[in-house]
């Protein structure tokens, strides 16, 4: 049976960006679309990243995203979700290391009410003792329970590595969550919601007037709080994690069944003219761990595993790429090598036209996809304020991704890719593969706890 051979793309155009700014400098963003009268709001404050809570305070930002939502003003916790309950919208605070985003869903009817309880938990959230303590225990709950999740130690173990000294490589414990204080969370509020930097991003039912004057009610009139103190962004990482060889940390789990390999390099940030065909060779790689080459050789070819992938996970200030799979036992060293040869297959091989055009076709069949959601398309939005990419980034996506070319996937792996000094996290039983990783690599043991285990 002959493959049928695929046609042209059709033609498809992306909503463009339209873009705008409040008295107070917070930036405006809107990608209209009117198939349905619902619109998403993503309020991002960049002054509210993790990556900007003080030393031995790791989890703030965390913390407050969960509390703020907990009453407003002289509305309880209880009245501030009934409220958005009667109106049938939602409210959802995340945050990452670059921001702490307020993303705001909603009919377009009621997308002015929903602001208007947005503006509130930004204003005057309530901040109640007895939630943020609550919270608070939640959190430690949840990291004693991370301790026994083998991937989320090695995960952890890895950011380390990538970003040693940064905070990126920074992530909450025991004891930064027992150190934080309402105090904290008051003094946070004080200082890091405010409008400088500040992007309010919007996808849906709105023409660019009436999203601007939806804005402007409720956020033009935010000011810098009286006697806050902004923080200082985060200097960008001080070059690569380098390292002299292959470098094994192993975490050890006796008696787990399965090992959770991590393992993962630094990139290049979005603004980088190579990203574009770095994000292609990343999905070759591993993007889809279905059809990508790795999850092909570990979960098809071996049975390894479930699945195995790969993610060029970007930040403001950086990106890595990062692999992960959880193995059956004896396979660790083998998937270990087997990652390696993937990688070195990279910078060998020229990407054979059929695969690469495969893997092409997906990519812009998936972001076909991400154009159909109102929430898409306004955390889309968001993303290029925030990370300060040029206006045709959206409209050009699809043209960008299917004109790599094989060489061009040969050349930056070359560039890029150093298998040879690949970071690897692996948390499994320690006495069952170490001696057979050690093959491949040095090998540091660690105890369940994260502690160096003595030599020996």
């Amino acid at each position: 049976m002959t493959a049928v051979k695929p046609g042209p793309a059709k033609h498809f155009d992306v909503a463009p960006i339209k873009k705008g700014l409040l008295r107070n400098g917070v930036e405006l963003a809107l990608m209209e679309l009117h198939r349905l009268p619902l619109v998403a709001v993503n309020i991002v404050l960049p002054l509210g990243g993790s990556a900007l809570d003080a030393p031995g305070k790791s989890g703030l930002a965390e913390l407050v995203a969960s509390l703020v939502t907990e009453g407003s003003g002289a509305m309880t916790g209880l009245q501030f979700a009934q409220a958005l309950d009667d109106i049938g919208a939602s409210i959802y605070v995340g945050v990452s290391n670059d921001a702490l985003t307020v993303a705001v869903f909603a009919a377009k009817e009621n997308i002015g009410k929903a602001l208007s309880l947005a503006s509130q938990a930004i204003y005057s959230p309530s901040l109640p003792q007895a939630d943020f303590d609550r919270i608070k225990a939640e959190m430690t709950a949840g990291l004693e329970q991370e301790k026994g999740s083998p991937g989320g130690q090695a995960e952890k173990k890895l950011a380390l590595r990538l970003y040693p000294g940064h905070p990126y490589g920074t992530s909450p414990d025991e004891g930064s969550v027992a150190s934080l204080t309402l105090a904290d969370v008051q003094d946070f509020v004080k200082n890091r919601f405010n409008p400088p930097g500040a992007i309010i991003a919007a996808g849906g039912d709105l023409e660019y007037p009436e999203f601007e004057k939806l804005v402007t009610a409720h956020f033009d009139s935010w000011r810098t709080q009286a006697g806050a103190v902004l923080p200082s962004p985060p200097a960008a990482p001080s070059g690569q994690a380098v390292q002299r060889g292959l470098v094994i940390d192993l975490i050890d789990m006796p008696g787990s069944l399965q090992s959770s390999i991590r393992a993962g390099q630094n990139g290049v940030t979005r603004d980088n003219p190579d990203y574009m065909a770095l994000a292609v060779m990343n999905s070759l790689l591993g993007q889809s761990s279905i059809i990508s080459r790795l999850g092909k050789n570990l979960r098809e070819a071996h049975g390894w595993t479930y699945g195995a992938s790969s993610d060029l996970s970007t930040r403001k200030l950086s990106s890595a790429l990062l692999i992960e799979t959880d193995v059956q036992t004896d396979a660790t060293e083998p998937a270990v090598t087997e990652i390696l040869k993937e990688l070195h297959r990279l910078r060998d091989e020229t990407v054979p036209v059929a695969e690469l055009d495969s893997i092409k076709r997906f990519m812009a069949g998936l972001f076909i996809l991400r154009q159909q959601t109102v929430q898409a398309l306004a955390s889309q939005a968001s993303t290029i304020e925030l990370y300060g990419l040029p206006d045709g980034e959206l409209s050009s996506y699809r043209d960008r991704v299917m004109a790599v070319t094989p060489q061009q996937i040969q050349d930056v792996a070359i560039k890029y890719l150093h298998p040879e000094r690949l970071h690897v996290v692996i948390t499994g039983d320690a006495a069952k593969v170490s001696k057979s990783l050690s093959k491949i690599g040095e090998v540091r043991e660690y105890d369940s706890e994260g502690r160096p285990k003595p030599l020996g």
